[in-house]
């Protein structure tokens, strides 16, 4: 498949002057990192919790096989890959999922931002990015109070439909 498209750009190339060895530095052969999203978020979160894990889908667009490695950029932020299955959004092709699981107990009240690095040695496309923002304190309130009169109220309230 890859040799196919690699001969028939060759030779548009030529026509334009370009050389073909350019072309196989690109890798001929190589696998073709893809992810199914690169953002995630923003994730509310009550202070002093942590969400529940994401699952972003990773799958090899080109030759070879995809050896995944992750670098997040905060502790709060960590990564694991599992075992291939087939892509949620494209049942043709096999995926790698992606675990992206957060350990938000200790960030302060805010919107935090971190960044994962998903990284092949031999993707000629790789690293690629997937950018987590949450936001600590968000949605969810931190405590509701409620208060009540004491003995009750002498004030009636109708609601009339």
């Amino acid at each position: 498949m890859f040799l196919t498209s690699y001969i028939g750009a060759a030779g548009r190339l030529a026509r334009l002057g370009v050389a073909a060895s350019v072309l196989a530095v690109v890798g001929l052969g190589a696998p073709m990192l893809r992810l199914n999203q690169t953002s995630i978020g923003p994730v509310s979160v009550a202070t002093g919790t942590s969400p529940a894990p994401r699952t972003v889908e990773a799958f090899n667009a080109g030759d070879g096989t995809l050896n995944l490695t992750f670098t997040a950029s905060d502790q709060w932020l960590s990564a694991t890959a599992g075992a291939p299955r087939q892509c949620s959004d494209i049942p043709s092709r096999n995926c790698i999922p992606i675990t992206i699981t957060f350990n938000t107990t200790a960030l302060a009240k805010g919107t935090h931002t971190g960044t994962l690095l998903v990284a092949d040695p031999n993707a000629w496309d790789a690293p690629q990015r997937i950018t987590v923002v949450v936001q600590m304190g968000g949605g969810v309130p931190d405590e509701l109070n409620l208060f009540v009169p004491t003995n009750g109220s002498s004030v009636q309230r109708r609601f009339v439909t």
